[in-house]
């Protein structure tokens, strides 16, 4: 069983097992291919139940082996001869190693090893390379093999070990032999009558390595360091095998799969089909950030988020713009960081923003007014003008505040930033003589005394020529 994600993370001590089984648990399934039936099931990885009998259908090339790469579920498929890949829905995404070239022929178990897929193959068809262990990056790249002929002969299953890995087989030689990453021998690591035709392989809760054996038709318990046989039970034709957090073991064969309880030494049917390996698959969902106009979330874009954990957006308004609401996934806004609750299904996190706006107040003094006369309410970056209107008798002195301009009896401001005044004074107009009107005896009395002047000026230039 390539429940090697817990593995690494718990680290190599292998008392830490237990621990980081117990902790991951709310948030994984254990899912496991039905070759008979063709289809992905679920089972509780704390008490062996069926959570789900179909999650999705598989191709019908014998799938052997589901394992999580990524948010991807890759499957292996013995008669297949290849790796399905498939998203969480079902949705069939691809295939790797595919005949007639992609080098993969009679497959059986994988782990992912250092954010490497390693797989077993045992033919020799399309171009495969035989009794060995094969290597995938998770693009789906080849990246060559390594044999395991002579010491695993026709491998079978992969289990992440302080040496490297574990290689099961189903011939004769060794039973289990270890690798070291880079393919090289590490020694045999349990080979007796015990055990035969050793295909799937687990950690127990305590360490202890848990081997189904097809044709020794038992599960068996050997010491992590040594490989010694520790225990077995019977199990008619054990294909694979799982540790279950409470201490029970989940085990697989042609007829199903089946609980052991390890208190009263019998199995229990749990489900009906053709049972395979098993592998933990972490349950996550997806959280969808949507803004509004006039800002934006950070990130922007889907979140995969494991079951039970939350995730934080950063709520980011545009100038002149500021936060309205944040909703959905039952989150909360501190500050401009919107977190949600615990992730339980699919949910969106929206995020609405408001205009920022400000208020313009005209103040005119004595002797006219500014219109409009009411404070004006002016979003962020706009401008307003006012009309300058002097009363009868007045002119406009000076028109000044919120960085405006006067043209004509227009003033108008500057955009808007901030709360502002425009503030108009006046000035009383000059004073212009006025002129008296005349009726026709006052014209006549103008002309006769405009006419005595002239000949009174006439007599005088004559006296003195």
């Amino acid at each position: 069983m390539s429940r090697v994600v817990r593995f690494s993370l718990c680290g190599a001590v292998f008392a830490a097992l237990a621990v980081c089984l117990a902790a991951a648990v709310p948030a994984q399934v254990l899912m496991m291919p039905d070759s008979t039936n063709n289809r992905l099931v679920h089972f509780s990885p704390v008490d062996g139940s069926v959570v789900n009998p179909n999650v999705f259908a598989l191709a019908a090339g014998t799938p052997l082996h589901a394992m999580q790469v990524g948010q991807e579920i890759w499957v292996s498929e013995q008669v297949g001869d290849r790796i399905s890949r498939w998203d969480a829905t079902g949705t069939f995404l691809g295939a790797v190693g595919a005949p007639p070239t992609g080098g993969l022929d009679n497959v059986r178990g994988m782990a992912l090893l250092g954010g490497v897929i390693h797989i077993t193959n045992s033919g020799t068809n399309n171009t495969a390379p035989g009794n060995a262990v094969v290597r995938f990056d998770t693009a789906g790249t080849n990246l060559g093999s390594f044999t395991t002929a002579a010491l695993a002969p026709s491998p079978f299953g992969i289990l992440e070990h302080p040496s490297g890995m574990l290689v099961s087989s189903s011939s004769a030689n060794d039973d289990i032999h270890a690798f070291t990453l880079a393919g090289a021998s590490a020694g045999t690591f349990h080979n007796s009558t015990s055990l035969n035709f050793a295909e799937q392989m687990d950690y127990a809760l305590n360490g202890d390595v848990l081997v189904a054996g097809f044709s020794s038709n038992n599960v068996v318990r050997l010491d992590p360091t040594t490989g010694a046989l520790i225990s077995s039970f019977a199990a008619s034709g054990a294909r694979g095998v799982a540790q279950l957090a409470n201490g029970n073991i989940l085990w697989s064969n042609g007829s199903g799969a089946h609980v052991y309880n390890v208190s009263t030494g019998t199995s229990t049917q749990v489900y009906t089909g053709g049972g395979r390996y098993f592998d933990l698959y972490a349950v996550s969902y997806t959280v969808t950030p949507v803004a509004g106009p006039g800002g934006s979330l950070d990130p922007s874009t889907p979140q995969v988020v494991p079951e039970g954990q939350t995730v934080a957006f950063q709520v980011l308004a545009d100038p002149g713009f500021a936060i309205d609401t944040v909703t959905g996934c039952g989150g909360a806004l501190v500050g401009t960081t919107y977190t949600t609750a615990p992730v339980t299904a699919d949910c969106t996190v929206t995020a609405t923003f408001a205009v920022v706006t400000f208020t313009v107040t005209p103040v005119a003094g004595p002797g006219g007014s500014l219109a409009p006369g009411t404070p004006q309410v002016v979003p962020f970056g706009q401008t307003v003008a006012f009309g300058v209107l002097p009363d009868p008798g007045y002119e406009i002195d000076e028109v000044t505040g919120c960085g405006g301009t006067l043209l004509g009896e227009t003033y108008t401001t500057a955009p808007i930033e901030a709360d502002c005044t425009v503030s108009a004074t006046f000035v009383e107009a000059l004073s212009v003589l006025e002129i008296p009107t005349l009726d026709g005896s006052g014209l006549a009395l103008l002309a006769l005394l405009l006419a005595g002047g002239a000949v009174h000026l006439l007599r005088r230039r004559l006296g003195r020529a």
